[in-house]
């Protein structure tokens, strides 16, 4: 109807004035978080009355390309602010609502400059987050050409370096950042990859030479390694895996088992039931 346009018009005014705003606030080192996260919430009351974003819109309208750009814009300030304040879970919905705009409307809209750091630093959250197929899927949907771009030549390296293992390609990515926030989450593939050598340890050794572990472990000293200890031994104890407790005794890290819990397998009734069902085939046969 002429009121929903009109409605629509000025929140689209509204909107405008605002993100130019989100954009000062966002860019200055460092930002006002407070204030950004107020000006992205304003903003996303506005795009939800947009009409060309409403679910009711004709498949004969052409949707306004001045409010895909201003929606399109707002969620990638709202991507990078949430990388800011690490809220992962603001990340992962803020690139969910970009899809409809990099892909949906890929032709009704010029590209966009964010667009590919942004697909990036998804790209490097897939792989700390060890989901490897979803990362490989959503790599499937860059173009080939693209993939030389350093946004995302920079995750694809990383990938190839666990794959062959050489987790001081990592350690050593982490200088090399294209973008100061791609940082948070190259930590966080740090994280991930430490907590991997971490259960391969204690699964393999009931002690070993603490300075050996902690260039296995990636540490930069013997109190990084203590500290890891601490923090590893309170994680089991708050996700209740009980049975192994790390102890940096001296020159060693000991590994110390507080009770067994493999179960006994009982080998003689496995054994008397397995030739029970051979001979039970047998006559069958």
């Amino acid at each position: 109807t002429q009121s929903t346009w009109g409605y629509s018009t000025m929140a689209l005014d509204q909107a405008v004035q605002k993100l130019s705003v989100l954009q000062t606030e966002c860019n200055k080192e460092p930002c006002d978080v407070p204030t950004c996260k107020q000006l992205l919430t304003e903003l996303k009351i506005l795009i939800s009355s947009f009409t060309s974003l409403a679910p009711q819109l004709a498949a004969d309208t052409q949707p306004n390309p001045k409010e895909l750009l201003v929606a399109r814009e707002t969620y990638e300030y709202g991507a990078f602010l949430s990388v800011k304040t690490r809220d992962i879970a603001a990340f992962e919905r803020c690139v969910q609502q970009l899809r409809t705009f990099y892909y949906d409307y890929a032709k009704e809209l010029p590209d966009s400059q964010r667009r590919l750091p942004i697909i990036g630093m998804y790209l490097l959250h897939l792989l700390s987050s060890n989901r490897m197929g979803e990362f490989h899927t959503e790599l499937e949907l860059v173009q080939q050409k693209e993939r030389e771009d350093m946004y995302i030549k920079y995750p694809v390296e990383l990938e190839r370096g666990l794959m062959e293992g050489n987790y001081n390609k990592v350690i050593a990515a982490k200088t090399t950042v294209p973008l100061p926030m791609y940082r948070f989450f190259v930590e966080q593939l740090v994280g991930t990859i430490r907590s991997k050598v971490a259960q391969c340890l204690e699964k393999s050794y009931t002690h070993i030479d603490a300075e050996h572990a902690r260039k296995m472990l990636m540490l930069d000293s013997l109190q990084d390694l203590q500290k890891f200890c601490v923090t590893e031994n309170e994680r089991k104890l708050a996700e209740g895996e009980s049975e192994v407790r790390w102890d940096l005794s001296g020159p060693k890290l000991v590994f110390k088992v507080l009770h067994d819990q493999r179960p006994e397998v009982p080998s003689l009734e496995l054994i008397a039931n397995t030739i029970a069902y051979a001979t039970e085939l047998e006559r069958i046969v």
